[in-house]
């Protein structure tokens, strides 16, 4: 099976089980992966990824992603009638990417 669908239907179950927000948050965070799981994949986002992180109002556990598995997430969004508006992106320091649940 392609790579891209198997992700979209991943995707998509994660979205059917409520483990993937259905809403957009205010705010996220780019930066270099850390090694840590994508939270759309649950494949480990490297150091030379781009990894985005944002936290959800439900929890203090940041949710993280590829730059193509934001991308597929954004798309199902949509796919669902829900309206995908323009977040702000920071491109920040390790200092300031919430990793853990210290994060604000």
């Amino acid at each position: 099976m392609d790579e891209t669908v198997s992700r979209v239907e991943h995707i998509r179950d994660k979205l059917d089980d409520g483990l993937l927000p259905l809403a957009l948050p205010e705010k996220i965070w780019g930066g270099c992966g850390h090694g840590g799981s994508c939270s759309a994949c649950d494949r480990p986002i490297h150091r030379t990824q781009l990894e985005y992180r944002f936290l959800t109002q439900d929890s203090d556990k940041p949710l993280r992603f590829h730059f193509a598995c934001l991308g597929l997430w954004l798309a199902a969004l949509r796919r669902r009638g829900i309206e995908v508006r323009r977040v702000a992106i920071s491109n920040v320091t390790e200092a300031d990417v919430p990793s853990s649940g210290q994060e604000a």
